[in-house]
């Protein structure tokens, strides 16, 4: 576990970086193609399919880092939950063992120290999105930047 958090913690924050920002660029896009005079519906189909796409690769990254976080810590209540006391001393130091290792190795993916990637996360970068595009759609950010 050690091993797949090193190898793909950068490129899953990357990956969660990129699909956010594009989810906020193209929320915006289609906030302020709505709300401007000019209706394309060809630009409008593109931008809601990125913002789908994006949508759906952040859910798909969170779901599976969550679905491997649950796992392990299911395997570690499963551990806790064996009748361990009971068994002989070999038993009890090898499952001590496996505790200890398990939980001194607190392997998430996280963004910070106290954000973990799940999918909790995709419902942050959601409500985020839509603060970021209100703010620039009521400040009047794309006729002050385009014209």
């Amino acid at each position: 576990m050690g091993e797949f958090c090193s190898i793909v913690h950068t490129v899953v924050l990357v990956q969660v970086a990129t699909d956010s920002c594009s989810l906020v660029t193209s929320a915006y896009c289609i906030a302020s193609q709505l709300t401007s005079g000019s209706f394309k519906i060809v630009e409008f189909l593109m931008n809601f399919q990125v913002f789908v796409v994006f949508l759906l690769r952040l859910l798909s990254y969170t779901f599976f880092i969550d679905l491997i976080n649950d796992k392990k810590s299911r395997v570690n209540f499963g551990l806790y939950s064996c009748d361990w006391t009971a068994a002989d001393i070999p038993f009890k130091k090898n499952v001590l063992m496996a505790m200890q290792i398990n939980n001194a190795n607190e392997l998430k993916i996280k963004v910070t120290p106290t954000i973990a990637i799940n999918m909790g996360f995709t419902l942050r970068v959601l409500r985020m999105t839509y603060s970021i595009v209100s703010v620039m759609l009521n400040t009047g950010f794309l006729n002050s930047y385009w014209t």
